[in-house]
């Protein structure tokens, strides 16, 4: 083959390349798509997240003005009007234990991206706040705190503070009790 001749099939070659390796991208992202159930209240996914965690020091539920400007920013109002329901547990010794793990069912799919991010930005927050108390008075939380994570499934949200063993089954029982019935 002349030079010209391979420069000529390196050019087609290459874009032919990107759009296979975007075709069996999409395809393995479609066949691996997950469907999640959307119809149990946050307090039922909560109940199977909470049981599937060591019972520890006890956990309580937050009251409802735990979700207010002071904890969530100024779009607090939207964990409260785009959801139809939301749980908070938080450590019993919250003293001493900063566990805190919290779901909200989303009404809308279009509402999650978003409420998503006041969570993040709520997590974020408590990092900020926690940090420095924690290194004087508790450092041993601290790695609860680094590690916090917020989670989706299909319509639900789930943040959590806790060890790295507590969350990474808290988020497997998550998914778990989401799972749709048909896979």
């Amino acid at each position: 083959m002349s030079d010209r001749s391979v420069t000529r099939h390196r050019r087609f070659a290459a874009p032919g390349l990107l759009l296979l390796a975007v075709l069996t991208v999409s395809l393995l992202f479609s066949a691996c798509g997950k469907s999640y159930r959307n119809d149990l209240t946050a307090q039922d996914v909560a109940n199977s997240v909470l049981s599937a965690l060591p019972a520890g020091e006890g956990r309580h539920v937050a009251g409802q003005g735990y979700v207010s400007s002071s904890s969530f920013g100024e779009k607090y109002t939207d964990l409260r009007e785009k959801t139809d329901g939301y749980v908070i547990y938080l450590s019993d010794a919250s003293d001493t234990n900063i566990d805190e793990i919290g779901v909200f069912h989303v009404v809308e799919s279009g509402d999650v991206s978003g409420l998503k991010k006041i969570l993040e930005e709520y997590v974020k927050a408590q990092q900020l706040r926690l940090k420095d108390l924690l290194e004087s008075y508790n450092p041993d939380e601290l790695p609860k705190l680094d590690n916090a994570q917020v989670t989706v499934c299909g319509n639900y949200i789930l943040y959590t503070i806790l060890s790295d063993s507590d969350t990474a089954t808290a988020k497997e029982a998550f998914a778990k009790a989401l799972k749709a019935a048909t896979e």
